[in-house]
């Protein structure tokens, strides 16, 4: 790798240019193109050729800079793999070619750069903590940066080295911001971790448009729908409407298992795991690639409504009804065509106990006539139950069992919960609360699996947000107010209650003392 950013390279000057353009300088040549050229039709219409002919040079002089700003400048390509080749143009534009790169002012072309904003406040750092330090660094910490920055980029895939990258990487080459993390109750691998979160994040969103289904219009091309109206959530919709990402997860093997299954014409999919672990996660994520268009061509435009089985249950008020009900869910998604039924917390579909009802006979008619794709989220007790009940309903689902995620996964995805949270409520979740998330809800919820458990208590810790921030006290408030558990650290009172503890119990006892 190159040690140094030539700040003389024709890429360095490209960066320059396409800064002092900008988008302003972008509208006003295409405006003034614009006018020109309407210029030139009129003057050949009323037969002046010889001064259109001169407003042609004119119009060039707007008209090819706009272009090549909009075509090549503002989206600057990367062409090879150095350091040079790769710095983010905004980086090259902000650095002074008169001055030598140090790490100074290398940190001072990132001060309006709203990714080292993110990388900064997520690790609950400020400015002014940083900048005196980093004004003191030298050559071997500038080499160290460039190096960690570029480490960071090939780790999260990105072509470009991004100004987070730098950010992250000038922070954690200064061994006084590394023990300043520490101080804070982090690690500085933590800087890094950020940093690859924003990485990531952008990659996901970067290139992506959504495909909308055409709301009103594509909902008529579906045809009447009363009963998937009334006992249906159109998850796809929903995801269009509320702007959710799911991420990580939407490429995650169980994603793209399902989806392999459906694309080989599965007459039904049981998704089997233990609560938590993000059977219905699973099928959003599913139905954002549908969204996306990232999809088999063989799944295309289709969309997944989930139905709840208690609503189906309580609206039932004589024999048959439920019967009626889901033989017209089936018939209406058959009719309507592209419609994929998810069946969440499905035991309750295969019980005759309060709030369930035995539908095992309608389902394993439905799904023997291939009229509709159907997904099932069952424990792995709920399946086995159907095993062992009914082997020939059993036969016909194509079960994919999903397992527990990592501490790796189960981070990326409550990253990505952590943007939807800050993006629905104008708050910013700290990376420590995600890490506080993972580790307590481990400590608190042996019932549950992971990512669930950690979102949930990553959700709750909203409430407890203290001027918009989610931070770790946030999650220790959540997990206290949910297990009734205090779990933060004791104040100075109630650390010194505890260590007279022993001396406080004798005075209160008679005849007690150890022998």
């Amino acid at each position: 790798m190159e040690s140094m950013i030539d700040l003389n390279s024709k890429r360095a000057y490209e960066a320059r240019i396409a800064k002092a353009i900008g988008k302003t300088g972008f509208r006003v040549l295409s405006f003034l193109g614009l006018v020109n050229v309407l210029a030139i039709v009129g003057l050949i219409a009323t037969n002046h050729i010889n001064y259109a002919l001169i407003l042609v040079s004119l119009a060039m002089l707007f008209i090819i800079p706009a272009l090549w700003w909009d075509k090549y400048l503002s989206k600057l390509p990367v062409k090879g793999r150095g350091l040079n080749d790769r710095l983010s143009p905004e980086i090259l534009a902000n650095l002074n070619p008169k001055l030598s790169v140090t790490c100074d002012n290398l940190w001072q072309s990132l001060q309006d750069n709203w990714q080292s904003f993110f990388v900064i406040n997520h690790l609950l750092l400020t400015s002014a903590q940083i900048e005196p330090i980093i004004k003191q660094a030298g050559d071997q910490e500038l080499t160290t940066a460039l190096t960690l920055a570029t480490a960071i980029a090939d780790k999260v895939g990105s072509e470009v080295i991004e100004p987070a990258f730098i950010c992250a990487g000038l922070i954690y080459a200064q061994p006084e911001l590394r023990e300043l993390i520490v101080k804070l109750k982090n690690q500085p691998e933590d800087i890094i971790k950020v940093a690859s979160w924003l990485g990531r994040n952008m990659l996901e969103y970067g290139d992506k448009n959504s495909q909308n289904f055409g709301g009103i219009g594509r909902d008529w091309a579906f045809g009447y729908t009363p009963i998937i109206n009334r006992f249906g959530d159109n998850i796809s919709q929903s995801i269009i409407k509320n702007n959710a990402h799911f991420g990580w997860l939407t490429d995650s093997k169980s994603v793209m298992s399902i989806e392999s299954a459906l694309v080989n014409q599965a007459k039904a999919i049981a998704l089997i795991g233990q609560v938590g672990i993000g059977k219905s996660s699973n099928v959003y994520a599913f139905a954002q690639r549908l969204i996306e268009g990232r999809s088999n061509n063989n799944l295309s435009y289709h969309q997944i409504v989930l139905i709840n089985a208690t609503d189906i249950v309580s609206s039932a008020k004589r024999q048959g009804d439920i019967e009626y009900i889901m033989m017209s869910l089936a018939n209406e998604a058959s009719h309507a065509g592209h419609i994929i039924l998810f069946f969440d917390d499905a035991e309750a579909f295969f019980s005759d106990k309060l709030g369930s009802f035995d539908a095992t006979q309608i389902l394993q008619s439905i799904i023997q006539s291939r009229s509709v794709q159907i997904i099932l989220a069952l424990t792995p007790n709920g399946f086995e139950t159907i095993k062992s009940t009914n082997t020939e309903l059993a036969s016909l689902l194509t079960p994919i069992v999903l397992t527990e995620f990592d501490e790796a996964s189960t981070m990326h995805v409550l990253e990505d919960t952590a943007i939807g949270l800050e993006n629905k409520n104008n708050i910013m979740v700290a990376y420590e609360a995600l890490l506080s998330a993972y580790q307590l809800s481990s400590r608190y919820n042996l019932d549950e699996a992971y990512p669930g458990k950690a979102i949930k208590i990553l959700e709750q810790s909203v409430n407890y947000a203290n001027h918009k921030l989610v931070d770790r006290h946030s999650v220790e408030a959540a997990i206290e107010q949910i297990y009734g558990s205090k779990v933060g650290v004791a104040s100075q009172p109630e650390a010194e209650a505890l260590l007279n503890l022993e001396a406080e119990i004798h005075q209160r006892m008679i005849n007690q003392e150890d022998r």
